[in-house]
């Protein structure tokens, strides 16, 4: 899939959460809901594979994203762990963090996501991913700042996704068993 293409997809959903998110905050957590019943909602995810892409620190990179995709598209054997931090920063936050979210839901037995550090609310706020929310606001609906309706989007990101994703997974592939975390092993 061209990545043209798929960020219009992409779009075309965060349009539609906002819309719902405007007129009625249930709707848009309904949406999230949604994408949250095909994460795993446990600690530890175990995945059996022949081949594994691990991507790491998305960071709103949607063009990394979209290869990562193209190659999982292209390769029915491939299974593709995001290994977190898909907002703050960088230019494609909202869309890189809608995508990788309608990828799992896409394909939920060969696409596995695991949270970073920048899976939450107090982090977003101070790197980036609250501005992102408040400029996509701003574009549609001339929202911004003013009220609080990007604290209620961010909130349901934070209650919807970022608590239903992993810490870690292991992956046995032929020969070897991985063990991918976004930062490292905790110090216990």
């Amino acid at each position: 899939m061209k990545k043209e293409k798929l960020l219009k997809e992409v779009y075309y959903r965060i349009r539609l959460f906002f819309d719902d998110a405007l007129e009625d905050m249930f709707n848009s957590s309904m949406i999230l809901n949604e994408y949250r019943k095909s994460l795993e909602k446990k600690p530890l995810i175990r995945i059996n594979a022949k081949k594994v892409l691990f991507v790491g620190d998305l960071h709103g990179d949607f063009d990394s994203f979209a290869n990562a995709y193209s190659l999982l598209i292209k390769d029915p054997e491939l299974k593709v762990v995001f290994l977190g931090d898909y907002p703050d920063r960088g230019p494609w936050q909202l869309a890189t963090l809608f995508g990788v979210l309608i990828a799992k839901a896409r394909f939920p037995d060969r696409v596995f996501l695991i949270r970073g550090n920048h899976e939450d609310k107090t982090i977003n706020m101070r790197y980036g991913f609250a501005a992102e929310i408040q400029k996509h606001l701003h574009a549609y609906y001339g929202l911004g700042w003013k009220g609080s309706l990007w604290l209620k989007v961010l909130n349901l990101f934070s209650k919807y996704v970022y608590t239903a994703l992993p810490v870690a997974v292991e992956a046995k592939i032929p020969g070897k068993t991985l063990i991918a975390l976004h930062g490292g092993p905790p110090p216990d």
